[in-house]
């Protein structure tokens, strides 16, 4: 109920599976399943970044395949799966010891915090990516572009972000 929305919802999976990340890294797994657009993208990126596991269902399975699609071309996740298999993966997922913890990138600290709070500033902003010429639908303050490689993402200064394709780019 609180803080920017993300990709135009709230709640959202990508400031979820941020936060899991930099809260309990290597103890997350991460998994999107049937669904429409990219959410849960960057959060999977995330999650690897932070040491967890994560798991896309298989598009082909999906009722609604945009998601996992997207998540399993952007983010390159360690399993895919049908959904019947799901259970047991997860099952054996959460018997293995988790990995060592991993170094969180600053960025991610700084993405949880925002999507917190609502609150960031220009030279937080500037360290996350680079201005744009796009304004936020929402406040229609200026936009950061950040880039995660395969996936581009936008997010003002109060925290409200998009992934590009959302933008119309």
């Amino acid at each position: 109920r609180r803080g920017p929305r993300e990709n135009r919802v709230r709640p959202a999976i990508d400031p979820l599976f941020r936060s899991a990340a930099v809260s309990h890294s290597t103890g997350v797994i991460g998994v999107v399943l049937t669904g429409m657009l990219s959410d849960g993208t960057s959060g999977l990126l995330a999650i690897k970044r932070c040491g967890g596991l994560t798991v896309v269902q298989d598009p082909r399975d999906a009722a609604f395949p945009d998601m996992p699609a997207r998540a399993l071309e952007r983010a390159e996740p360690q399993h895919v799966v049908r959904l019947a298999e799901l259970p047991e993966l997860l099952v054996t997922l959460a018997q293995q010891a988790a990995g060592e913890p991993q170094t969180l990138p600053p960025r991610l600290r700084e993405e949880v915090e925002i999507a917190r709070t609502g609150r960031s500033d220009m030279d937080t902003m500037d360290r996350m990516g680079r201005r744009s010429v796009f304004t936020c639908p929402d406040c229609h303050g200026i936009m950061w572009e950040i880039d995660e490689g395969n996936l581009v993402r936008y997010r003002c200064h109060v925290g409200h972000a998009y992934n590009a394709e959302l933008m119309g780019i």
